[in-house]
């Protein structure tokens, strides 16, 4: 089942890679990836785990509270997967692979709804509030760092190479 739904989530952010490029709106800009910098890659991992797990919900009627941890947790080890991995391989091992970028964003998925999964069977939810508002952050980081990116690599584009191998 992770791995339909983390393939899924991976369909989705490959369409939210091309999105703003399709229709150059300002709202598509806070969903979208709307240029090559990592951080707008970050978006192409949270905002289908937002919706897997919102549609996951709504069909399973899951327990909110550890539902909503879950995710949290999901989504944190997802971006903080794809971050290390991704700088790891790019500038410790020095490998720029296209392909490897694309498969890393549904490792990421996967490894985010991995642990997403432990979480919701084997975790109690102790502090709601602050679950709630760590999600809502997260969302507000992301809106943020699309207008108004600080001066920082993260948040720099990267050239874009088409070798695919190297």
């Amino acid at each position: 089942m992770i791995l339909i739904i983390s393939s899924l989530e991976f369909l989705l952010g490959t369409a939210l890679h091309f999105l703003y490029d399709l229709f150059p709106y300002p709202i598509i800009s806070l969903f979208a990836s709307t240029n090559e910098s990592v951080f707008e890659h970050l978006k192409l991992l949270v905002y289908p785990m937002l919706i897997g797990y919102l549609v996951i919900y709504l069909i399973k009627k899951k327990e909110i509270r550890k539902y909503r941890q879950a995710m949290l947790w999901g989504i944190v080890s997802g971006l903080l997967s794809l971050l290390f991995i991704y700088y790891f391989v790019r500038y410790g091992l020095g490998i720029e692979s296209l392909i490897f970028d694309i498969v890393l964003l549904w490792m990421a998925l996967f490894i985010g709804n991995s642990i997403s999964l432990h979480f919701y069977c084997y975790s109690k939810s102790s502090f709601p509030i602050l679950e709630t508002i760590c999600l809502i952050m997260i969302v507000m980081i992301m809106i943020i760092g699309t207008l108004y990116p600080p001066q920082v690599p993260l948040f720099q584009e990267e050239k874009v190479t088409v070798r695919l191998f190297q």
